[in-house]
């Protein structure tokens, strides 16, 4: 939120009430450990994390000044258009025969990736935002998922978002003209998230420290799909205007508490599903000095026993499964017109977890590892107005497992993809 917000008068009465808690701390530990003995395991965090945001919120008021609020407010639009052009080696017919880490570009020749509005609104206090996308030319591509959340800022320092808003993990954007390159990276689409339905708690204890606190459904899941929920933590270091590292967590139980069996038609229980938890580390570095930013995020996934869905066969090896992913991106501005990024990405993925097993293959159950360079050459030829970003991208791919089709053969696969796509990106503001 871009404005500061003033604390109301009359806003100091809930203080009573936090100054009870933490003077009946051992009464109140006693109270939260009875209600966490009559509730699910993940549930009960859900109530601790609730009442330390709360205490969170609370605290910092005490440190402002009653005074008047300020009612000004504001509304602001923007509506945007996504087109490509591609062209690719191999040439397959069929968009479904493109491999789905490949970002928003499924076609050859020309196709629309997007086309959206975004509207938000905001106070001093309160804020909401709404994106709304109504051509998807696939699933996975830029324009999904539909966002919509309200913010709340109780008091400066703390901002509280509630409803289905985009991650804080990673280091791209889903919308293209956010990120260095056109294309999104396959860390980006295989290994991250996209948005959390949920509650998010960002704190900034200081200029150079800050943390995000979230309690979700699970990853890119507009409802949840079972009773229990994930939860997430990142800590936001910054010593110099030049440099940043986030350090961040997500867990939880991701699978689904039933599967639909296609033979019987019935609902089937999914048995054990509370235990299997999914834990994710992700590490982002950024760096930032006049004309040249680097960025570098590393992602590793463990699933301490494996878990399937209704369509994924079981594996051979019951072992635990793990994935790890890296992209490292930089980006040259050479004038207030053009600029040159390039990234590197690495995934090494043993268990089939992130590149799900297609009994289409010839090994559909072997390691998989992945390496991807994309090169770009951006260029803005209204710098004033920013429109329209062009975009050039030139990616190469190659993985251990033939995987990409060959023209419209179902049974002639390759190792490799390169291709090279022109993106164009208008976006209008009000």
């Amino acid at each position: 939120m871009p404005c500061v917000p003033q604390v109301e008068q009359g806003c100091l009465l809930p203080l009573q009430v936090h100054g009870f808690l933490f003077a009946n701390k051992r009464s109140t530990r006693g109270v939260m450990q009875q209600s966490c003995n009559r509730i699910e395991r993940s549930s009960c965090w859900g109530s601790v994390l609730m009442w330390v945001v709360g205490s969170l919120i609370l605290s910092q008021t005490t440190a402002v000044q009653a005074q008047p609020a300020v009612t000004s407010t504001g509304l602001q639009w923007m509506a945007f258009s996504d087109t490509y052009f591609q062209e690719s080696i191999h040439n397959p017919h069929e968009r479904t025969q493109f491999a789905a880490h490949r970002g928003a570009v499924r076609y050859n020749r020309f196709a629309i990736n997007c086309l959206g509005v975004y509207a938000q609104f905001h106070s001093q206090r309160f804020g909401a935002k709404v994106k709304i996308t109504p051509y998807e030319t696939f699933p996975g591509s830029t324009c999904a998922p539909f966002k919509a959340y309200a913010l709340w800022t109780p008091t400066p320092g703390v901002e509280l978002t509630f409803g289905k808003f985009p991650t804080f993990f990673g280091v791209e954007a889903v919308e293209s003209w956010e990120n260095f390159n056109y294309t999104r990276g396959a860390v980006a689409v295989l290994a991250q998230p996209d948005a959390f339905a949920g509650m998010r708690l960002e704190f900034r204890a200081t200029e150079k420290f800050g943390m995000n606190l979230l309690i979700t459904n699970g990853p890119d899941l507009g409802h949840d799909n079972n009773q229990l929920l994930s939860f997430g933590a990142q800590a936001v270091f910054q010593p110099s205007p030049y440099f940043t590292a986030k350090l961040g967590y997500l867990g939880g139980p991701e699978e689904p508490e039933s599967f639909h069996d296609h033979n019987t038609g019935m609902s089937v229980p999914n048995l054990g599903y509370e235990e299997r938890w999914t834990h994710r580390g992700d590490l982002v570095l950024e760096a930032a000095i006049g004309a040249v930013a680097l960025k570098l995020n590393g992602v590793l996934g463990v699933r301490l026993e494996p878990g399937r869905d209704a369509h994924t066969p079981a594996p051979p090896d019951p072992a635990a499964e793990n994935f790890f992913a890296l992209a490292a991106s930089g980006r040259i501005s050479v004038s207030d017109t053009m600029s040159f990024s390039l990234r590197g990405e690495y995934i090494s993925d043993p268990k089939r977890w992130l590149y799900q097993p297609n009994l289409a293959l010839e090994h559909p159950f072997e390691p998989l590892t992945g390496y991807f360079a994309t090169v770009t050459l951006e260029y803005i030829p209204f710098p004033d107005v920013g429109n329209p970003v062009i975009r050039w991208d030139n990616r190469f791919e190659l993985v251990s497992e033939s995987m990409y089709y060959i023209g419209n053969q179902q049974h002639e696969l390759s190792r490799n993809w390169f291709g090279s796509i022109l993106g164009i990106v208008v976006h209008l503001h009000g």
